[in-house]
């Protein structure tokens, strides 16, 4: 999430929590639907959408914005053999959601039919249903 945050820094792309959720969310779905397991934690089907519940506490301590992390670590990133495929779909999740607000980005993560839909509310979205979601270019 820290390093989606600074990629948008650094493209001017100002992100709020419920926006840095749902292209957490984006993020997930593409990386899956091209085979990298990279996201370390499961999204659950909260009522206001999609969300990673760890990176909302860590994240949410009363600020609409979240300014770049300076001096973050982020070698796991950097050594990761999805690299390229990380700054690739990242670069492709700001393009096509950059501009939009969170609210807009709430309206598209609630389609029906899509995993959070067909997800009991709470409850872990399972990433196969995420996957297959993303193959058929939800995105």
């Amino acid at each position: 999430a820290k390093y989606l945050l600074n990629k948008a820094y650094e493209k001017e792309i100002p992100m709020s929590m419920t926006k840095l959720q749902k292209m957490l969310y984006a993020l997930d779905g593409v990386l899956l639907a091209n085979g990298a397991n990279v996201l370390n934690e499961n999204c659950r089907a909260w009522q206001y959408g999609p969300v990673y519940p760890r990176v909302f506490v860590a994240l949410s301590d009363g600020y609409d914005f979240i300014e770049p992390f300076e001096n973050e670590d982020f070698s796991s990133i950097e050594n990761d053999k999805h690299k390229n495929l990380i700054d690739k779909v990242i670069d492709i999740v700001l393009e096509k959601f950059g501009d939009k607000t969170g609210s807009e980005l709430s309206i598209w993560s609630h389609q029906k039919g899509s995993p959070w839909h067909n997800t009991p509310q709470n409850e872990i979205i399972d990433k196969t249903l995420i996957k297959r979601y993303f193959l058929n270019g939800k995105i």
